[in-house]
């Protein structure tokens, strides 16, 4: 007579050795995810932004204590941008940035060229609807000045 025995293996170390290639499998899968996503800083001279603060400070404190502050509005039915400086602050030179804090990509810069008035208005139906934050920097008698407002484009009548 022939004696079979049978043989019982333990499921275990097969089961061990699969998890451990999962957890790596997940591992190499997240790092190579990880490297592949797009890191957009604020700007591309981020640090160096950050070095000219104080200066930077001093032009907002300027623009806030003029006796006829300058000021940023955006009319939706129109879906114009209005800025408008002191009226003594004539001839003026500067920028307006259009800044989209959720994409660098769709950043403007625009000339400051007021009229007469002080005034200039700024078409933005090509603009992307959301929020935009809008930085006016100008430069009168060789004094800088900075005055930003948040404005949530869009809406009104298309």
């Amino acid at each position: 007579m022939i004696a079979t025995t049978a043989i019982h293996r333990s499921p275990w170390p097969v089961a061990i050795i699969t998890f451990f290639i999962f957890i790596i499998t997940t591992i190499v899968f997240f790092i190579t995810w990880a490297v592949r996503q797009e890191v957009d800083l604020v700007r591309k001279n981020y640090y160096a932004h950050e070095i000219e603060f104080q200066s930077h400070l001093d032009k907002i404190n300027r623009a806030a204590s003029l006796t006829s502050p300058a000021s940023i509005t955006y009319q939706p039915a129109t879906r114009r941008l209005r800025v408008l400086l002191p009226p003594e602050h004539q001839p003026v030179s500067g920028r307006i940035e259009l800044y989209r804090p959720s994409n660098a990509r769709l950043d403007k810069t625009i000339r400051l060229d007021p009229a007469v008035d002080g005034s200039q208005q700024i078409d933005t139906s090509h603009l992307a609807d959301g929020l935009w934050k809008v930085r006016l920097n100008w430069l009168f008698k060789d004094v800088e000045y900075f005055k930003e407002e948040i404005i949530v484009m869009g809406g009104g009548n298309h």
